[in-house]
């Protein structure tokens, strides 16, 4: 039974391949396909029937198994690239978007930028304040420095007065009696063109400077006698300072245009003056420009 198996086998192998397929198909049941596989089996079969007449090609030699390899590569063929079929680039740039801030982070930096903004503001208004507050300082040194040398040139010359940094000092000696706040005489003649001089310069101030002459009285360290009429030198120089300011509106200089101050021995040119001619530079009536 076995060897008459093996009789049939060899039998049917040594038939065509168009020959084993139709008689297997008679012996065994015929398989369900769709047409699918109906078509790719027609394709087969057809194939096989075309190389039915060729010798089988053996494997023993590795020559062959690679000549066998080498003919069974896939060719490549030329094809045409269409090219609306080619991936275009996006008209517009493409950008990463950004990751999401928490709540908590955006309120922080939203109120860091506003603080930020504001002290710029202040900063800028601060600024420009000091600018102009320096503008304005410089223009009043300016006026004042004008002020100051026509007087210098209207004054005769005289070693009863002299100005320096921008102050007129009229020395008290040559002017006003001794321990009085009394005028002399030969006063008069040294006051009179001092009133002259700071009338010319008034009318080189501008209408909208808001400013006064201050006559400011100064005493030396020397105490007072007995028999003067003032307890201290505060009173002494006040009354120098009135008598030289009195004496000024009585020359047609404003009575709005002149305010008084007095200093005692308080400010004294030489604190330790110990000679007659050093006490009589702290001896003294100061003329200045205040403007506001």
């Amino acid at each position: 039974m076995h060897a008459l198996t093996l009789l049939f086998i060899g039998y049917i192998i040594s038939l065509p391949l168009a020959a084993q397929a139709s008689f297997l198909s008679d012996v065994a049941p015929e398989p369900t396909m769709d047409s699918e596989t109906a078509y790719f089996s027609e394709q087969n079969i057809t194939a096989l029937d075309a190389t039915d007449d060729q010798p089988p090609t053996t494997l023993d030699d590795p020559a062959d198994d690679q000549t066998l390899l080498l003919t069974e590569q896939p060719q490549t063929t030329n094809t045409t690239v269409d090219p609306a079929s080619i991936i275009q680039p996006p008209s517009h740039p493409i950008t990463a978007s950004k990751p999401a801030i928490p709540s908590k982070i955006q309120t922080a930096l939203e109120d860091c930028q506003k603080k930020q903004r504001q002290q710029a503001i202040l900063q800028d208004f601060f600024t420009q304040k000091l600018k102009k507050e320096k503008e304005k300082k410089q223009s009043k040194d300016r006026l004042l420095h004008t002020v100051f040398n026509v007087i210098q040139k209207q004054l005769p010359h005289s070693s009863a007065y002299r100005i320096e940094d921008q102050r007129l000092i009229i020395f008290s000696d040559p002017i006003l009696l001794p321990g009085k706040g009394q005028i002399r005489p030969k006063g008069q003649t040294h006051l009179q063109p001092i009133a002259y001089a700071m009338r010319i310069a008034s009318a080189l101030i501008p209408a909208d400077i808001q400013w006064y002459w201050q006559v400011t009285g100064h005493a030396d360290q020397q105490p007072l006698q007995r028999i003067q009429w003032f307890p201290s030198n505060w009173e002494l120089s006040a009354a120098r300072a009135a008598a030289v300011l009195r004496y000024f509106i009585d020359q047609g200089i404003s009575p709005t245009r002149v305010g008084l101050a007095a200093f005692g021995n308080t400010r004294l040119r030489m604190p330790n003056a110990t000679h007659k001619a050093h006490h009589a530079h702290n001896r003294r009536i100061e003329i200045t420009l205040v403007m506001q």
